[in-house]
């Protein structure tokens, strides 16, 4: 994969992380970041028993865990400390701000998963370590 091409791939994960919401999970599809549709309510109308089965029938399919969720958020970390130190001052700026943007999904993904000690933990280390490259 080319330098350019692995750039813009981790600029578009860190996208798709800030635009996580409350209540939002992550899935990977084709090895690239998305994100799962909530199926919380919707305009005041609870989803049906069917609706949460077909939601963790098609997560289990697709293997969609938050273990594999946090293996490629590890991943696009630490390509960004990578990146960051090799970026011009121009293209830095801008991968800050995005980096600032990716952290406060990850905020948004902690309070998903807050009943899970472990997830939480490390998302707490994610956002940490994007911080770093913020400050």
């Amino acid at each position: 994969m080319s330098k350019c091409m692995e750039y813009e791939d981790l600029i578009t994960d860190l996208k798709v992380i800030s635009m996580l919401e409350e209540n939002g999970r992550l899935c990977i599809r084709n090895g690239h970041l998305s994100i799962e549709p909530s199926i919380v309510a919707k305009q005041n109308i609870l989803y049906t028993w069917g609706a949460y089965t077909s939601l963790a029938v098609r997560r289990w399919w697709n293997q969609d865990n938050r273990h594999n969720a946090l293996l490629k958020l590890q991943s696009i970390i630490l390509k960004c400390h990578e990146i960051s130190e090799k970026l011009s001052n121009e293209k830095k700026e801008e991968f800050i701000l995005l980096c600032a943007e990716a952290a406060k999904g990850l905020v948004f993904l902690k309070q998903t998963y807050s009943n899970d000690a472990a997830v939480s933990a490390r998302l707490s280390v994610y956002i940490k370590n994007l911080n770093k490259i913020i400050l």
